[in-house]
């Protein structure tokens, strides 16, 4: 029977833990997002612009082909386009980072702040039909 050294058995439990905290981190980040974007969603429809949806979807994964159709302007009102962007948006995780950053690299950041006094404009989550997939490797 081998017995391990404490530093070989901190060793082994780093390795085999810190990728199930590495990634519970990504979830609870990416899930706040998630959160201020719901919490802002009629805010973020009244500012959200083609260029800035664009932008967004040159860095996202996913049906991108479709959704960028789906917002051209022959395709219905802006507000309808731009709320099929943000479904889109909020299915996947690596979506919504870009979404947020996107946000924040244009002096839009004051979008992502939840209103704690509730006078904002508000959209409840339930609201929003999307249907978030996690992917989990084992």
């Amino acid at each position: 029977m081998t017995f391990l050294s404490l530093i070989d058995w901190l060793e082994l439990i780093f390795r085999e833990l810190f990728p199930v905290y590495k990634l519970c981190c990504n979830i609870i980040i990416v899930e706040n997002i998630r959160k201020m974007i719901t919490s802002n969603y009629k805010n973020i429809l009244d500012e959200m612009q083609i260029t800035l949806a664009r932008e967004t979807l040159s860095k996202c994964i996913g049906d991108v082909k479709t959704i960028k159709e789906n917002i051209l302007p022959k395709n219905g009102k802006r507000q309808q386009r731009m709320s099929k962007f943000l479904q889109f948006i909020l299915q996947e995780d690596h979506n919504v980072i870009e979404f947020e950053k996107m946000l924040r690299n244009n002096g839009l950041e004051e979008l992502l702040k939840i209103n704690e006094d509730g006078d904002g404009e508000h959209l409840a989550p339930q609201d929003i039909g999307v249907c978030a997939i996690y992917k989990f490797k084992l």
